[in-house]
């Protein structure tokens, strides 16, 4: 898993933060610290960019923006702290909901890695990012930044088994198009089937489904915020549990 928070910088406070994050950079070398790890003298972006074709450049106001500021693990490359994340258009419609929301949102299967660059978790495995806000106070819902999490969904589906013979087909599907199936055995790794709809239809009566990050509130006529994506998991058993029980 990797974890980060994004800061919420009004223009007005955007010259104070560029100089708390060059100041307070020295967390990446604790950081690494910590982990026992060798690293390399620390330099980061000294303003909030976007990226060009050919290089970074500040980024434009007027603003808000959202850098990327802490990661854990550490970056591997430096320079993605300061990026503007609202330059990234999934990471975009996510904030906007989490704003209006007040609650976390969870995106379509995407290549994390233009987020946090190579700090993205590698794998073959499907990965969306989940964004939550981080309100200023306990007492109010101000919206002041963000955590991202980059979410591999081979997660939700290890260690839930322990008996050897109970072999499951988990289908995902979400209100975004998206299909793809992992088998799950007990005692076993999950394993990635592939994208679609992979399981056995013959076992199609036994299905049994769940719905995760479901958003129970009223999206109606509101741009931008109805393309959240909603996930449903179907659970269907295999010829081989079948099998291994007759």
């Amino acid at each position: 898993l990797s974890i980060a928070y994004s800061p919420l910088v009004a223009e007005s406070d955007r010259e104070g933060f560029e100089a708390y994050a060059v100041d307070n950079r020295a967390w990446i070398a604790d950081s690494f610290g910590h982990r026992g790890e060798e690293f390399l003298p620390v330099s980061i972006s000294e303003y909030i960019y976007r990226k060009t074709s050919r290089n970074n450049i500040p980024e434009v106001p007027p603003g808000p923006y959202s850098p990327l500021w802490m990661l854990s693990p550490p970056p591997e490359q430096y320079s993605v702290i300061q990026f503007n994340l609202f330059n990234q258009p999934t990471y975009r419609r996510l904030a906007q909901f989490c704003t209006f929301t007040k609650e976390p949102a969870i995106s379509e299967v995407l290549n994390t890695e233009t987020l946090l660059g190579p700090s993205a978790p590698q794998g073959e495995d499907p990965q969306s990012i989940l964004v939550s806000p981080v309100f200023g106070h306990f007492s109010n819902q101000t919206v002041v930044g963000f955590l991202i999490m980059v979410i591999p969904w081979v997660i939700f589906f290890e260690n839930i088994l322990q008996d050897e013979d109970t072999v499951l087909d988990c289908v995902l599907s979400s209100s975004c198009g998206e299909v793809f199936t992992y088998r799950v055995r007990g005692g076993e790794d999950p394993q990635y089937l592939g994208v679609g709809d992979l399981h056995d239809t013959s076992y199609d009566k036994l299905k049994k489904s769940s719905d995760f990050m479901g958003y129970q509130g009223d999206l109606e006529g509101i741009t931008g915020l109805e393309d959240h994506c909603q996930y449903t998991i179907d659970v269907y058993p295999t010829k081989e549990m079948e099998d291994s029980h007759t």
